[in-house]
């Protein structure tokens, strides 16, 4: 098929088939999808196409709206509505098969098309880790680490991917609070998942951070909330941001902005934008 321009000429086939269609939006692909039994089998199924799409849209913003409205998503928990469901997620590849033995799948953590997903059964057990890349339905499993329970944990994991001339290597990193505190600041420290050694390890790296009272443990205020900006992970913590740099573990504290106080803690969150870190909150009155 040749689409007609101006002066009566055509573009080639397959220019519009690997120059013009992968650069569309994906809601806009689904869409192209009932314009012919070729361009459907080009989108749905060409595995040149595939990488030419997932190449683009690796270099474009992209946007996952997460709320309460339950509907057929990628990744979602299913009936749970404690659990944040990600809505109006364009895609054009199909969600990996595990088998239903494995129970529901849960988004952790993305890096450059990267997925690191968890299976877990409606206990909450952890049936199984996996890294892939949801396009080419390349997923590999990985060691879950120890004591860890994807419920609670979901929102803690970040991943970082750096392709080199060797290939492709990743981390995975986890914050967890020790028994190692002191009246008034927590220790945290960093499990960290290498792809060149395959096992999770403690990073050398630990942190005090602030929290209320006399505690001693990040508890009931959390390690969560985590984003990325810029290759730095952070998370919200006690009554600080906890950050930490993956490519040479190194971490640290940052105090929150005031006014904060210990009833103020719930109603907030820390994103990304234009390479900066940014914390919200709300206080009583609902601003």
């Amino acid at each position: 098929m040749k689409k007609a321009i101006s002066g009566g000429r055509t573009l080639p086939e397959n220019v519009i088939a690997y120059g013009v269609l992968p650069r569309l939006p994906a809601k806009t692909l689904i869409r192209l999808q009932c314009v012919s039994k070729r361009w459907r089998a080009l989108i749905s199924t060409d595995p040149h196409f595939m990488r030419l799409q997932d190449a683009h849209a690796r270099s474009s913003p992209t946007l996952l709206v997460f709320g309460e409205t339950p509907c057929p998503v990628f990744l979602s928990r299913r009936e749970e509505r404690d659990q944040p469901r990600s809505i109006g997620f364009p895609r054009i590849f199909r969600q990996p098969l595990f088998g239903s033995r494995h129970g529901d799948w849960l988004p952790l953590a993305a890096c450059g098309g990267i997925l690191c997903i968890a299976t877990a059964s409606s206990s909450g057990r952890t049936s199984g880790l996996y890294l892939g890349n949801p396009v080419w339905m390349d997923w590999r499993p990985l060691p879950a680490p120890p004591g860890w329970t994807p419920q609670s944990d979901a929102t803690k994991m970040q991943l970082a991917v750096h392709d080199t001339p060797g290939g492709t290597h990743y981390k995975l990193v986890l914050p967890f609070s020790t028994q190692s505190g002191i009246a008034g600041r927590a220790e945290a420290a960093f499990l960290v998942f290498c792809s060149t050694k395959g096992s999770w390890e403690i990073s050398q790296q630990k942190v005090l951070v602030k929290v209320p009272g006399s505690r001693r443990e990040i508890v009931g205020v959390g390690l969560r909330c985590s984003v990325c900006v810029e290759g730095v992970f952070f998370w919200l913590a006690g009554l600080e941001v906890l950050w930490f740099d993956p490519r040479d573990e190194r971490g640290g504290a940052i105090p929150l902005p005031l006014p904060f106080t210990d009833e103020a803690q719930l109603p907030q969150n820390i994103g990304e934008w234009e390479g900066n870190c940014h914390r919200t909150s709300v206080n009583g009155k609902g601003s």
